[in-house]
């Protein structure tokens, strides 16, 4: 009966979901660990939109390109992405 047990036990979170992006009035905020970067939505220049194969599923990702700080990724599996993707679709 382990083998059932280890098939229900929780699963660790993936390094996105330790990941937080957060949609404010005029910005991305995104939080890694200790650490919050803030990108203004007036300094997004392009956002190219992906599907990041995962073997049995995909991943939608967004790859923003912003001014003066290169390219950031975002993805569906960070908590807060769909708030963030209304924001962006409403300001851009």
């Amino acid at each position: 009966m382990r083998w059932l047990a280890k098939l229900f036990q929780p699963r660790k979170p993936t390094p996105y979901e330790r990941q937080m992006i957060f949609a404010e009035a005029q910005a991305i905020s995104v939080q890694v660990d200790d650490s919050l970067q803030r990108v203004p939505f007036a300094a997004i220049t392009k956002i190219t939109t992906y599907k990041r194969d995962l073997g049995t599923t995909d991943m939608i990702c967004l790859l923003l390109d912003v001014e003066g700080q290169g390219e950031w990724e975002i993805n569906e599996e960070m908590i807060g992405y769909a708030d963030v993707v209304r924001h962006l679709e409403a300001a851009l």
